[in-house]
């Protein structure tokens, strides 16, 4: 995937490839916990972040969704917003969010699915 971003300039970043285009606005950036609580993605390893939110824009019908991770009992959380007013909620806990790619988040209106790294947008 490439990026495309002025980052931390302005919290608007683009990643995309031949078949894929995702448009991120970071919301809120979080803070990172403790090293010995801190968890990391997979190769490349970022550290994941506490109270991390970004939304996310995906798709040729420009799905939007809001994604979040926060700490909870010393483990991230995932959960990702989605539909009116963000009304509808998945959550998933796991060790690292490497696990988390073959888990994929269903829109249920037009059964498109994509993965949660990329909505996180925690995957490059």
């Amino acid at each position: 995937m490439i990026e495309e971003s002025t980052y931390p300039k302005s919290v608007f970043i683009k990643l995309f490839d031949n078949k894929r285009t995702f448009f991120y606005e970071i919301i809120k950036e979080g803070t990172y916990p403790l090293a010995e609580q801190l968890y990391y993605t997979k190769n490349p390893k970022h550290p994941i972040p506490h109270n991390y939110i970004v939304k996310t824009q995906y798709g040729k019908a420009m799905h939007t969704v809001k994604c979040s991770i926060e700490y909870m009992e010393k483990r991230p959380l995932y959960k990702i917003c989605f539909g009116d007013n963000f009304a509808r909620e998945e959550f998933n806990k796991t060790k690292e969010i490497g696990k988390n790619q073959n888990r994929n988040q269903s829109n249920r209106k037009n059964k498109g699915k994509i993965s949660g790294p990329l909505l996180l947008a925690s995957s490059y």
